[in-house]
């Protein structure tokens, strides 16, 4: 109750002071808990049907609907196990809920604070399993996880708008400490390749199948125990983005997937295209192992601070290569490592 008066006060100030200001809330943790679930109900509740303690109508503002889904990262025999179930489990939970209001199923979702753990200041002294912080297995599972909980959100009829990550800058620590952070030091981390390489897809989604792809819901119920290679494809005007991630729970070492991909539909123009691929593992776009190699200096040189730097770009393997289209077709072989992403883009 205490919550909700905060809120409606606080709403109605900021609606007075900015009419047109979006109200979102109530961005709490969960719902992945029984007692989460149950506050954003009653929160819905209280926004649909509830007494405002502002105004002293029925109704409480809300243009937004925002919720923390956590996932769970354990260490187990020396390595990081993540856990992309539970955190699909609490997005879900939280779409089903908000699913079953009429007056909110069409209000946009956001995911705040959608990440694979909720210890964002936790480090490895103390939580070994966290160092998957500056690993790519990090880039690769942000970028599967936000498409399957769009998948979810799909499923249950609600509309989610984006996530967000809640990672912070902390000033005056050793570099790749693993905090939450997607820089450290003005370094970036192979986590901000995996935005990157989503923001690099068109807005207009092309259909994509993989013979090694596992849906939304079986992720949601069982993880992801063996590697799978999961494709997203999108459009530009004259340019198609294919998006490759070879990704399972457990960060070990592993082969990597040689990927055979097969693409149809080109217009008749498009008899000879460009392609450009984009490459994010531990031999691209990592600064972190990098800085391993370099031997983890805390006072790097110049010369590998700017090594460094270049590093945790996203950088695409060589020159664009040209290729034939027969038939409205192509087919390329794209290898992936394991806890690594592929992007090609393809021209014309």
């Amino acid at each position: 109750e205490e919550f909700f008066r905060l809120y409606d006060v606080s709403a109605d100030a900021l609606l007075r002071a900015v009419p047109d200001a979006q109200i979102g809330g109530p961005d709490t943790t969960g719902p992945g808990s029984p007692k989460s679930a149950e506050f954003l109900k009653q929160f819905l509740e209280h926004c649909a049907y509830g007494k405002n303690y502002a105004t002293g109508r029925t109704g409480s503002p809300l243009d937004v609907i925002t919720f923390h889904p956590k996932g769970k990262v354990q260490w187990i025999a020396g390595h990081a196990r993540m856990g992309m179930a539970e955190q699909l489990q609490a997005a879900d939970a939280g779409f089903k809920i908000v699913a079953s209001f009429p007056e909110w199923r069409h209000t946009p979702v956001i995911l705040d604070e959608n990440d694979p753990e909720p210890c964002a200041g936790c480090s490895p002294a103390k939580h070994p399993e966290d160092n998957y912080r500056n690993s790519p297995i990090y880039a690769v599972y942000s970028a599967l996880d936000i498409k399957m909980a769009t998948a979810l959100a799909a499923e249950r009829g609600v509309t989610l708008k984006g996530a967000v990550t809640w990672a912070f800058q902390f000033d005056d620590q050793p570099y790749f400490m693993a905090l939450r952070d997607l820089a450290t030091n003005g370094i970036d981390k192979p986590v901000l390749n995996g935005f990157r390489a989503l923001g690099l897809l068109g807005d207009t989604r092309l259909t994509a199948t993989s013979s090694a792809a596992i849906s939304a819901d079986a992720i949601e119920a069982h993880g992801v125990p063996r590697p799978v290679l999961d494709v997203t494809a999108a459009r530009k005007p004259r340019e198609v983005e294919v998006l490759l991630l070879h990704y399972r729970d457990d960060d070990v070492a592993g082969p990597a997937a040689r990927v055979q991909l097969s693409l149809t539909g080109f217009p008749a123009q498009a008899r000879q295209v460009h392609v450009e691929t984009y490459r994010a593992d531990t031999a691209h776009g990592d600064a972190y192992t990098a800085w391993l190699e370099m031997g983890s200096p805390q006072k790097p040189t110049p010369a590998q601070y700017l090594a460094l730097e270049a590093a945790g770009k996203l950088p695409h393997i060589g020159a664009a290569q040209r290729a034939d289209v027969r038939d409205g077709a192509l087919r390329l072989v794209v290898n992936v490592p394991i806890e690594g992403l592929a992007l090609v883009r393809i021209g014309w």
